[in-house]
């Protein structure tokens, strides 16, 4: 190692304006090629620009705005993605994050069946109260 420092510094002592000149035009180079970088963190560092899920997403980013995150859940087992297992688990997820402020809503199979379970639980039960009335109603006119 310290030949290398030796040799550069005789080579300094000997040809100073060279060494300058070099030195200049290395920097130069080297100042050219770091303004070619860029920086890129968006989906299409990670995904093809033409795969269909790519586009899908940027065409929903453009109507909806903002930056969506996608999950993407696996059933290594070979079975049913819709299995209730995994349902229970995609659920899990979404209540593990459902207090971030950041977070505003959610899309998966899990929420379309809870949403779709709390609207069925909402009509049945309008529906017992107005037959509950209904029969109220017959058995105060039968005594009537």
């Amino acid at each position: 190692m310290n030949r290398i420092f030796k040799r550069i510094g005789e080579l300094i002592n000997e040809k100073p304006v060279k060494v300058l000149l070099v030195t200049m035009l290395l920097f130069a180079l080297l100042i050219t090629g770091v303004s070619t970088i860029k920086m890129a963190t968006g989906n299409e560092t990670l995904v093809q620009s033409d795969n269909e899920v790519y586009i899908s997403e940027e065409q929903m980013e453009e109507t909806f705005g903002g930056d969506s995150i996608l999950v993407l859940f696996t059933d290594d087992s070979n079975g049913n993605l819709l299995a209730q297992k995994n349902i229970e688990k995609m659920w899990n997820v979404e209540k593990q994050f459902e207090y971030e402020d950041s977070i505003f809503s959610f899309t998966s199979p899990a929420s379309i069946i809870h949403q779709l379970t709390e609207k069925q639980s909402t009509e049945l039960k309008n529906q017992v109260l107005t037959l509950s009335d209904g029969l109220d109603e017959m058995s105060s006119k039968m005594i009537d």
